[in-house]
Formats: structure tokens, C-alpha cells, sequence
């Protein structure tokens, strides 16, 4: 699949200049586009230059309603956490912002792939026929996502996770490194999977399972540490 956004002359803001933001901007110059900035909360960063691409300000600033640069560019949302992620996204689509997709051009996508929009696809990525991803999702570096199966809104596959075909991934749901999932397994809504695990039965909703095979830990806390998920702690 080439999707026709690659060959889109528009430039592009990235949202976030932390550790998702650079591997996003790395992603989209792979694919051809061309970056203008970075814009992040951290005003530390204002000013500064990350991977030789300036940090414009905060996010608020291409919010404001005054922002030319709103209407004149695309935006990507290099953003790990799966809360700051969604809202960030519809943020910026209540105020009229086009959300692209970054898609490596390593990755292998059949054609018959339905996509949305603020989609991430890491380098060696494979998703095959059927397949759904729909907005604001993260497919990692070497994910391999088999036929017909389903990756709800805001939900993030963490490098090297494989699933078989039908597989659901509900909205929201953390999908750790290296983890592997059964035919037909469905993951619920917001579920964080740990690293390496094999999920060979359903997850419900709103926990956080792990091992081999993976079993409900315990439920995941509204205040939970996206940082310490993101590193696999």
C-alpha cells in the first residue's frame, strides 16, 4: 500500500519533542515529509532545536485562534501516553487541525488496510489483509498484525508485538513490547498488557494483565504512571 499522504507536499508540525515525538518526526522524514516544528509543553524546549527541528512553543500557541500556521500545515501527535495522546487529538480537531498519518516507508500495508487519520506505522511494520486501524493509533517498529483484525481508537502496540488473525484491541489498550496474541483474542478498552506476554484468552476492560499465559494483575488506576508503562515498569 502507498498511501497517497506520502507523496503530500504539505508540511508538517509534530506534536511532542520527547522520545515518541523524535521516533515520529524520524518516521515522517523517512516517508518524505517535511517538518516545520516541533510544538510541546515543556518550556524548557522552547527555542531549542530537537533533531535539527525547531521547538516553536507550546501547544497551546497552535491552538490559539490567530495561528495561521493551524490552517497552512498538517499535524502528527508524537505522543506516547494513551490519555495525553486522545486528548491532544481532539483538541486539535475541534479546532478545524488535519491530523496525518505517519507510515514508514519500510512498512507493508495490504491495500485493502481501512485507516484513519493520526496513525502511527513504525519501521518493519506488516499488517495484512482486512485489517482495521482507526484514529490515533500506534503501530510500533516490527509489529505484525494478521488478517481481519481490529485496532480501536487511541490504542498503542508497543516493538515486536504479534498477533494472529481477528484479533480486537480496544480503545485505548497498551499492547507491551514482544507480546503475542491468540486467534481471535479480544483486549478490552484501556487494558495495558505487559511486556512479553501471551494472551491466549480475553482481557477485560480496564486492567493491567501479564505473563505467560497472561492473567488480570490487578485493575489500572485512573492516575497511572503513562511513563513508567511506556518503559515497561
Amino acid at each position: 500500500m502507498n498511501p497517497s499522504n506520502l507523496q503530500d507536499s504539505v508540511s508538517i508540525v509534530v506534536i511532542g519533542a520527547g522520545a515518541q515525538g523524535r521516533v515520529s518526526a524520524a518516521t515522517l522524514q523517512a516517508a518524505g515529509r517535511h517538518i516545520i516544528g516541533f510544538f510541546d509543553d515543556n518550556p524548557t524546549l522552547h527555542n531549542t532545536r530537537i533533531c535539527d527541528i525547531p521547538v516553536l512553543g507550546g501547544i497551546s500557541t497552535l491552538l490559539s485562534p490567530v495561528a495561521e500556521i493551524r490552517t497552512q500545515t498538517e499535524a502528527f501527535i508524537g505522543v506516547g501516553s494513551n490519555p495525553a495522546r486522545r486528548q491532544i487529538a481532539e483538541s486539535l480537531r475541534a479546532a478545524g487541525v488535519t491530523l496525518t498519518n505517519a507510515i514508514h516507508p519500510s512498512a507493508v500495508l495490504a491495500a485493502t488496510t481501512n485507516m484513519g487519520t493520526g496513525i502511527f506505522i513504525g519501521p518493519g511494520a506488516i499488517v495484512v489483509t482486512g485489517c482495521t486501524l482507526e484514529n490515533d493509533t500506534v503501530i510500533n517498529s516490527s509489529v505484525s498484525l494478521d488478517h481481519d483484525s481490529t485496532i480501536e481508537y487511541g490504542a498503542y502496540l508497543a516493538p515486536g508485538v504479534c498477533t494472529a488473525g481477528k484479533v480486537a484491541i480496544g480503545r485505548n489498550a497498551f499492547i507491551g513490547v514482544g507480546s503475542v496474541l491468540g486467534p481471535g483474542v479480544r483486549i478490552g478498552e484501556q487494558t495495558v498488557i505487559g511486556a512479553g506476554s501471551l494472551v491466549l484468552s480475553d482481557i477485560p476492560p480496564g486492567v493491567i494483565a501479564y505473563g505467560k499465559p497472561a492473567q488480570v494483575r490487578r485493575k489500572l488506576n485512573d492516575a497511572e504512571d503513562w511513563q513508567k508503562i511506556l518503559i515497561g515498569r
